[in-house]
Protein backbone atom coordinates (compact mmCIF):
# COMPACT_ATOMS: atom_id res chain seq x y z
CA UNK A 1 0.00 0.00 0.00
CA UNK A 2 1.56 3.32 -1.12
CA UNK A 3 -1.25 5.78 -0.51
CA UNK A 4 -4.20 7.05 1.39
CA UNK A 5 -5.15 8.77 -2.30
CA UNK A 6 -6.49 7.49 -5.44
CA UNK A 7 -2.96 6.68 -7.48
CA UNK A 8 -4.24 6.69 -11.24
CA UNK A 9 -7.06 6.79 -13.45
CA UNK A 10 -8.95 3.81 -14.04
CA UNK A 11 -8.13 1.92 -11.25
CA UNK A 12 -10.52 -0.71 -9.14
CA UNK A 13 -12.04 0.93 -6.50
CA UNK A 14 -13.24 -1.67 -3.63
CA UNK A 15 -14.81 -1.89 -0.13
CA UNK A 16 -13.99 -3.90 2.64
CA UNK A 17 -16.29 -4.04 5.27
CA UNK A 18 -17.60 -5.38 8.62
CA UNK A 19 -21.17 -7.06 9.47
CA UNK A 20 -22.49 -5.32 12.91
CA UNK A 21 -24.82 -6.78 15.45
CA UNK A 22 -28.46 -5.08 15.88
CA UNK A 23 -26.46 -3.84 18.81
CA UNK A 24 -24.41 -1.68 16.54
CA UNK A 25 -21.33 -3.97 17.64
CA UNK A 26 -18.72 -4.93 14.52
CA UNK A 27 -17.62 -8.37 14.19
CA UNK A 28 -13.89 -7.98 15.17
CA UNK A 29 -13.16 -11.85 14.12
CA UNK A 30 -14.00 -10.44 10.67
CA UNK A 31 -12.18 -7.42 10.81
CA UNK A 32 -8.98 -9.40 12.00
CA UNK A 33 -9.60 -11.70 8.72
CA UNK A 34 -9.84 -8.34 6.70
CA UNK A 35 -6.89 -7.09 7.75
CA UNK A 36 -4.62 -10.19 7.65
CA UNK A 37 -6.22 -10.35 3.81
CA UNK A 38 -5.16 -6.94 3.17
CA UNK A 39 -1.55 -7.17 4.36
CA UNK A 40 -1.39 -10.69 2.05
CA UNK A 41 -2.80 -8.16 -0.61
CA UNK A 42 -0.66 -5.59 0.31
CA UNK A 43 1.48 -5.95 -3.37
CA UNK A 44 -2.09 -5.14 -5.19
CA UNK A 45 -3.07 -2.54 -3.29
CA UNK A 46 -2.47 0.84 -4.42
CA UNK A 47 -4.16 3.19 -1.68
CA UNK A 48 -6.19 2.66 1.02
CA UNK A 49 -8.49 4.38 3.70
CA UNK A 50 -10.20 3.68 6.51
CA UNK A 51 -14.16 4.62 6.71
CA UNK A 52 -14.99 6.35 9.32
CA UNK A 53 -18.49 8.67 10.59
CA UNK A 54 -18.50 9.78 7.06
CA UNK A 55 -18.80 6.73 5.17
CA UNK A 56 -18.07 5.91 2.19
CA UNK A 57 -18.69 9.61 0.66
CA UNK A 58 -15.79 11.28 3.31
CA UNK A 59 -13.59 8.30 2.50
CA UNK A 60 -13.76 8.23 -1.55
CA UNK A 61 -14.01 12.16 -1.56
CA UNK A 62 -10.85 12.38 1.07
CA UNK A 63 -8.76 9.84 -1.33
CA UNK A 64 -9.93 11.91 -4.47
CA UNK A 65 -8.30 15.29 -2.94
CA UNK A 66 -4.82 13.66 -2.54
CA UNK A 67 -3.80 13.66 -6.23
CA UNK A 68 -7.02 15.28 -7.84
CA UNK A 69 -8.24 11.86 -8.90
CA UNK A 70 -11.65 11.44 -9.69
CA UNK A 71 -14.17 8.41 -8.65
CA UNK A 72 -17.07 6.82 -10.37
CA UNK A 73 -19.30 5.21 -8.12
CA UNK A 74 -21.61 2.59 -9.48
CA UNK A 75 -22.45 0.61 -6.46
CA UNK A 76 -23.66 1.34 -3.20
CA UNK A 77 -23.46 -1.60 -0.53
CA UNK A 78 -25.64 -1.41 2.28
CA UNK A 79 -24.21 -1.15 5.96
CA UNK A 80 -24.01 -4.47 7.07
CA UNK A 81 -25.87 -3.89 9.86
CA UNK A 82 -28.11 -6.66 11.08
CA UNK A 83 -31.80 -6.52 9.50
CA UNK A 84 -31.25 -3.30 7.69
CA UNK A 85 -31.67 -2.98 4.13
CA UNK A 86 -30.30 0.24 2.95
CA UNK A 87 -28.34 -0.63 -0.38
CA UNK A 88 -28.32 1.23 -3.05
CA UNK A 89 -29.62 4.30 -0.99
CA UNK A 90 -27.77 8.28 -0.99
CA UNK A 91 -28.00 7.40 2.67
CA UNK A 92 -26.02 4.21 2.48
CA UNK A 93 -22.85 6.72 1.25
CA UNK A 94 -22.79 8.46 4.41
CA UNK A 95 -23.32 5.64 6.87
CA UNK A 96 -20.54 5.45 9.51
CA UNK A 97 -18.73 1.87 8.90
CA UNK A 98 -16.32 1.85 11.40
CA UNK A 99 -13.64 -0.95 10.62
CA UNK A 100 -14.38 -0.94 6.73
CA UNK A 101 -11.46 0.20 4.22
CA UNK A 102 -11.61 1.50 0.76
CA UNK A 103 -9.00 0.00 -1.31
CA UNK A 104 -7.97 0.74 -4.77
CA UNK A 105 -5.94 -1.71 -7.31
CA UNK A 106 -4.95 -1.58 -10.40
CA UNK A 107 -6.16 -4.87 -11.52
CA UNK A 108 -9.85 -6.11 -11.01
CA UNK A 109 -9.11 -8.99 -8.47
CA UNK A 110 -10.01 -12.26 -9.25
CA UNK A 111 -11.94 -15.46 -6.36
CA UNK A 112 -8.95 -17.28 -6.26
CA UNK A 113 -6.22 -14.24 -5.41
CA UNK A 114 -9.34 -12.94 -2.46
CA UNK A 115 -9.37 -16.84 -1.79
CA UNK A 116 -5.87 -16.99 -1.43
CA UNK A 117 -5.31 -13.43 0.58
CA UNK A 118 -8.11 -15.27 2.76
CA UNK A 119 -10.90 -12.68 2.35
CA UNK A 120 -14.38 -13.83 2.13
CA UNK A 121 -16.71 -12.39 -1.24
CA UNK A 122 -19.18 -11.08 1.20
CA UNK A 123 -16.57 -8.81 2.57
CA UNK A 124 -15.38 -7.28 -0.51
CA UNK A 125 -17.77 -5.20 -2.87
CA UNK A 126 -16.35 -3.61 -6.06
CA UNK A 127 -18.07 0.14 -5.92
CA UNK A 128 -16.50 1.63 -8.95
CA UNK A 129 -13.17 2.96 -10.70
CA UNK A 130 -11.43 6.07 -10.35
CA UNK A 131 -11.70 8.42 -13.35
CA UNK A 132 -9.28 11.43 -15.07
CA UNK A 133 -12.05 13.79 -14.64
CA UNK A 134 -11.86 15.56 -11.48
CA UNK A 135 -15.18 14.73 -10.06
CA UNK A 136 -16.99 12.14 -7.81
CA UNK A 137 -19.54 10.72 -9.68
CA UNK A 138 -22.60 8.29 -8.95
CA UNK A 139 -24.03 6.31 -11.54
CA UNK A 140 -25.87 3.31 -9.46
CA UNK A 141 -28.65 1.97 -11.18
CA UNK A 142 -31.14 2.84 -8.19
CA UNK A 143 -29.90 6.73 -8.03
CA UNK A 144 -29.94 9.45 -10.52
CA UNK A 145 -26.75 10.09 -11.97
CA UNK A 146 -24.68 13.23 -10.55
CA UNK A 147 -21.42 14.37 -10.49
CA UNK A 148 -19.81 17.10 -8.48
CA UNK A 149 -16.26 18.88 -9.37
CA UNK A 150 -13.58 17.97 -6.40
CA UNK A 151 -12.85 22.05 -6.70
CA UNK A 152 -16.65 22.15 -5.96
CA UNK A 153 -16.53 20.25 -2.61
CA UNK A 154 -12.91 21.20 -2.11
CA UNK A 155 -14.07 24.61 -1.98
CA UNK A 156 -17.11 23.85 0.31
CA UNK A 157 -14.95 21.59 2.84
CA UNK A 158 -12.04 24.36 3.10
CA UNK A 159 -14.90 27.49 3.42
CA UNK A 160 -16.38 25.72 6.72
CA UNK A 161 -13.45 27.06 8.71
CA UNK A 162 -12.06 29.32 6.54
CA UNK A 163 -12.13 32.66 8.83
CA UNK A 164 -10.90 30.92 11.70
CA UNK A 165 -8.06 28.88 9.58
CA UNK A 166 -7.47 30.31 6.46
CA UNK A 167 -6.40 28.24 3.38
CA UNK A 168 -3.79 31.19 2.67
CA UNK A 169 -1.99 33.52 5.36
CA UNK A 170 -2.11 36.96 5.54
CA UNK A 171 0.66 37.22 7.48
CA UNK A 172 3.84 39.01 6.24
CA UNK A 173 6.67 36.90 6.38
CA UNK A 174 9.28 38.12 9.22
CA UNK A 175 13.03 39.09 8.39
CA UNK A 176 15.24 36.15 8.32
CA UNK A 177 18.78 36.40 10.30
CA UNK A 178 21.71 35.25 9.01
Amino acid sequence: IKSGSFTGADNYVYLISIPYSKELAPDLNTFCENATAIYNLNDKIKSAYPVGAGGIAEAVTKMAFGNKIGVNLNLIPGSRIADKNDSETAEALFVPRYGSIIIETEKELTSQELKYAGLSAENITLIGNTQKEQAIAISSSKLPAMSISLKELENDWESTLAKVFPPVSSAKPEDSYP
